[in-house]
């Protein structure tokens, strides 16, 4: 077998790996079904991107790929909760509320899809796989290498609402 066909089918062997391990990862009752529904939905009139950014590494919302989890413990369950009541000015670490839903006219089934979608992010950014954040769990950080604990919390501890740590 030639050198290019090997490495070529050890590419593909380890995306479908990721792929398996990535659906291995979502909760009881999550489905990939719900997951592609909910990124459409973030990305469209569920108006999440608009605060968190397209690609949920964070605007004037946190960065939901890192697993630094600043309003919930990152469960499916906290997730479904906090989208579905919102966080107020006075809760908000960035002083910035969430209106629930997201201020948007979402059914329970699509704020379900929602967290299942950014719960997938976060699954995604722990284990390191491929398409991931490449955020500091990831990496097995924990927290910014920058300056210790707190240093990043302005940005989401990597790449949140001020942009990447420069440390």
């Amino acid at each position: 077998m030639d050198a290019r066909l090997r490495g070529g089918l050890l590419a593909l062997g380890a995306m479908l790996a990721a792929a398996g391990a990535r659906a291995q990862a979502l909760p009881e009752g999550v489905t990939p079904q719900m997951v592609a529904e909910g990124r459409k939905l973030f990305e469209g009139r569920g108006l999440c991107a608009g605060c968190h950014g397209r690609d949920a590494r964070g605007l004037v919302g946190p960065n939901l790929t890192d697993g630094d989890w600043w309003h919930s413990d990152g469960t499916y369950p906290a997730i479904v909760q906090q989208i579905t009541r919102g966080v107020s000015a006075t809760a908000a670490r960035s002083r910035t509320p969430m209106p629930p839903k997201g201020g948007a006219s979402l059914s329970d089934a699509e704020v379900r899809a929602v967290a299942a979608y950014v719960y997938s992010l976060r699954a995604a950014a722990n284990a390191g796989m491929p398409g991931d954040s490449g955020g500091t769990l990831a990496r097995g950080a924990g927290r910014c290498p920058g300056r210790g604990a707190g240093h990043c919390a302005a940005h989401g501890a990597g790449r949140g609402m001020h942009g990447p740590c420069r440390t």
